[in-house]
């Protein structure tokens, strides 16, 4: 086997068993291209998700996590890595994602100047606050992100005296036109609004509704963000959104409703149906926005997103088949015989859904899957070697739950026909007794009141 092809294999298998030692990193580090297609391939398989993979941002660079086509999630923890380690060091440069060429001339003659007694010492943040303001607020702005980190460690006066900076750097259009995008994941901003993204949170800046809704769709939010902004939403900040956004792509919609608490106003809720056309990744972005509109109470628009392309349907059907939905439900049990078959490992979190099964018609394809993932005679081969303990807790379990809550007769002759064909399924005749035993105790209370009145005793409630 070649290095290259090696190193790919071991990428997968770290990213899998969540190895993450420094000699592992070593390793996948000599061949960094197939290092990335393995934990790519991890991801794809479901093997791993994608924070298993930011493990391993400190391997790569930016760029090759964005040829590679890493998940966003990804690109996003190795940005933060370089935003932090930028801020330890105190360096200038911050490289392509957040830069103004306009500013970066201005910016080196006078740090330079500055700094000739001590030329090795960055100034702090604090240091740069009590510099001329003409000559040093736009490299505060310039270094928002490096200096965010900063924040923490001023006076009370030094971050009123910020905040006030803010509030006069605040731009005299729309903050979205602020940016300038290079592609779906690289941007420029200009300097004094870009100031809000990385001082406002560190800050806890007070903002106007409008300000709050301009924030929320600007489309360069991460986590400090949107939670800086979800404390600070007010109902007629979320009414200004629905006015305001129009992005018919997830990214932006999932940073909104990242930022926005419910309840939604209709307002909201119509223009993400109105707009809402088409998604880089459907299985996360979808399905968020989906599962927010949910605990809103806002199926129907659920249902019309899922109307809106093939891909939007299949993102959002785990949630409608958990609502309940016997539609969604039927095909994703065929989902999940196929990809056993296939000997991929679904993980127990994407099968949450089956709690929701309460169908009779559902028992022969749940009776198929758990003929597939019980005992030595299962229909599939583990892709973990000889570990077989991935298909019954992870899958058995949850399906023979799911054919309990059923129950009923067509249940109890499910579990006598696997008995029937094999020994292998012997044990399965305690799950196939539960059910008996329930279905006896309900006739019995059925037939509890009229046995009482034959005998002449009082006939008793339950519940009383």
């Amino acid at each position: 086997m070649s290095e290259r092809n090696l190193i790919r294999d071991v990428a997968f298998v770290a990213v899998a068993w969540r190895v993450a030692d420094e000699q592992l990193k070593q390793i996948l580090s000599r061949e960094t291209d197939a290092a990335l297609a393995g934990a790519k391939e991890a991801v794809e398989v479901g093997a791993a998700d994608w924070w298993h993979v930011s493990q391993f941002v400190d391997c790569f660079t930016l760029e090759q996590l964005e040829a590679a086509g890493m998940p966003d999630r990804v690109i996003e923890s190795k940005r933060r890595d370089i935003a932090a380690a930028e801020a330890r060091t105190g360096q200038a440069a911050m490289g392509p994602y957040l830069q103004s060429e306009a500013t970066a001339t201005v910016e080196g003659a006078a740090v330079s100047d500055d700094l000739a007694e001590d030329p090795q010492r960055p100034l702090t943040l604090s240091e740069l606050l009590a510099k001329p303001r003409d000559q040093f607020d736009e490299i505060i702005a310039h270094h928002s992100q490096a200096y965010g980190s900063q924040v923490k460690d001023l006076s009370e006066d030094e971050a009123n005296d910020l905040r006030q900076r803010l509030r006069e750097w605040w731009p005299d259009k729309p903050y979205k036109e602020t940016i300038t995008w290079n592609n779906a994941h690289r941007w420029t901003q200009e300097n004094m609004a870009a100031a809000w993204i990385w001082f406002g949170p560190a800050l806890d800046m007070d903002v106007t509704p409008q300000q709050w809704a301009e924030l929320a769709v600007s489309g360069v939010l991460f986590q400090d963000q949107t939670e800086w902004l979800w404390r600070h939403c007010t109902d007629e900040a979320k009414r200004i959104l629905a006015a305001i956004c129009d992005a018919s792509d997830t990214r932006i919609w999932t940073q909104v409703f990242n930022s926005t608490p419910g309840p939604f106003p209709d307002e909201l809720v119509d223009a993400v149906v109105r707009h809402l056309r088409t998604a880089e990744r459907e299985e996360y972005g979808v399905g968020y926005v989906g599962g927010r509109l949910i605990e809103d109470g806002r199926i129907e628009a659920v249902y019309a997103l899922a109307a809106v392309s093939d891909e939007f349907a299949r993102a959002l059907r785990p949630l409608l088949a958990k609502e309940g939905d016997v539609d969604a439900q039927r095909p994703l049990l065929d989902e999940l015989a196929n990809e056993l078959r296939a000997g991929k490992r679904p993980e127990r979190h994407d099968l949450t859904w089956l709690e929701s099964l309460d169908s009779e018609e559902l028992l022969p394809q749940l009776f198929e899957i758990l003929k597939l993932t019980y005992g030595p005679s299962r229909g599939i081969e583990s892709t973990v070697g000889d570990d077989v303990a991935w298909l019954s807790v992870d899958v058995a379990t949850p399906v023979m739950t799911a054919i309990r809550t059923i129950g009923g007769p067509r249940a109890v002759e499910g579990y006598d026909r696997l008995l029937e064909e094999s020994e292998d399924f012997r044990f399965l005749r305690l799950q196939r007794d539960a059910i008996v035993q329930s279905m006896l105790q309900m006739e019995g209370l059925d037939a509890a009141p009229q046995a009482a009145r034959e005998l002449g005793l009082p006939v008793l409630s339950p519940f009383e």
